[in-house]
């Protein structure tokens, strides 16, 4: 019992110490426990328990000659309360931390060097989130210049195509009239030939980029909608290139 009413003493008081630095207290909103720390904004959680210590004993008759007991084995561990408390400290970002209490120095006495380390805990926490989110701003980045770099290429590529289907229109071309002059040697010339050569100039036509009128080639070859980025989509403008 006087365990017990200590445990709440060292909790009062560091709740009061904590107060008074100006953090809240928080606690769920259908009860009063457990009850947490908001320090800066962020959730600080901390629990306070009494911890066991391991005491060796002898072995009973019974248990020597257990066939379980491993041969030579005269003694074993058996926990027991051992008066003392270890509080532990948890936040976004950190690892669970504990600090045990010794018997010379009790928790009562360290109540302000335990407020300051839940208050490094909240630091942590504050630093943690920092760093995730310049993480996260420079992936973005990463992944706003990948996507440039591939709008790049396909652009690109996409003029070398261009350029390749009109060299070739310009080719067939050349060939088409070379075909068309020879065939005006033919008499009679049979009706097949203009047939094949509106088919012929109709095909390359189609090939070549710049067979339409200008706003049609304008569209086809230069206009091409280029796709915002994440970031301008969030915030409205286009990325500058920092790290």
């Amino acid at each position: 019992m006087a365990l017990h009413r200590r445990r709440w003493r060292i909790q009062d008081a560091l709740l009061k110490t904590a107060e008074k630095r100006g953090h809240k207290v928080g606690h769920p909103k259908d009860g009063v426990w457990p009850v947490w720390l908001w320090i800066g904004g962020e959730r600080v959680d901390w629990s306070i328990y009494e911890r066991d210590r391991l005491r060796k004993i002898p072995l009973t008759k019974a248990e020597l000659k257990s066939p379980f007991n491993t041969p030579g084995r005269t003694w074993k561990q058996i926990a027991e309360p051992s008066g003392l408390f270890t509080i532990t400290i948890s936040a976004e970002y950190n690892g669970k931390r504990r600090l045990d209490e010794q018997p010379r120095r009790l928790f009562e006495r360290r109540i302000d060097a335990i407020v300051d380390k839940l208050e490094a805990a909240a630091a942590r926490t504050v630093e943690g989130k920092k760093w995730q989110a310049d993480f996260e701003r420079r992936q973005r980045r990463r992944a706003y210049r990948r996507k440039i770099a591939g709008i790049e290429a396909d652009r690109w590529e996409r003029l070398r195509e261009l350029s390749a289907a009109w060299n070739e229109a310009e080719r067939l071309r050349a060939f088409v009239s070379t075909v068309e002059q020879r065939m005006k040697d033919l008499t009679p010339r049979p009706p097949r030939v203009d047939a094949w050569l509106g088919w012929a100039r109709w095909r390359i036509d189609d090939l070549d980029p710049l067979a339409e009128d200008t706003e049609a080639v304008f569209a086809k070859v230069i206009q091409r909608p280029r796709p915002m980025s994440e970031y301008e989509r969030e915030f409205g403008e286009e990325e500058d290139d920092e790290e």
